[in-house]
């Protein structure tokens, strides 16, 4: 007789994996704001982890020099999307939004920041060249 096992998730869990399995890298002629975004709060979250592991602050800096590029590609997309005027304001919501979500991934503990890079390495890595 086959054992059933019974689950129960909150619907913010089952939100924030609809959110993690649903590509914001689908395939497109040009890249988005919202892709450059999630690649520079990846990149935030790398430097978070490496800051706090006192063994490696050389990463720190090459990932925020890599975040720090992603921002700006990430605005000068948003520019030609949402125009000059409100391409912060969509920039920082699209920054809290992925901020928020990728710390709820990681459970808010850099030792699970193994679970960001399954989702964005290579992804963004692709972004990048």
């Amino acid at each position: 007789m086959p054992k059933h096992h019974a689950y129960h998730f909150s619907t913010a869990s089952v939100l924030a994996l609809a959110l993690a399995s649903t590509s914001v890298f689908a395939e497109t002629e040009s890249n988005s704001m919202a892709q450059y975004t999630t690649c520079a709060v990846y990149h935030r979250m790398l430097a978070g982890a490496y800051r706090q592991d006192s063994q490696t602050p050389d990463l720190v800096d090459i990932e925020i020099e890599k975040m720090n590029a992603f921002i700006a590609s990430a605005k000068n997309v948003g520019k030609q999307t949402f125009g000059v005027e409100a391409v912060e304001q969509e920039f920082l919501l699209a920054w809290r939004e992925d901020t928020q979500l990728m710390e709820s991934q990681i459970n808010r503990n850099y030792k699970n920041i193994a679970r960001l890079r399954i989702n964005h390495k290579q992804r963004c890595a692709a972004l990048q060249d």
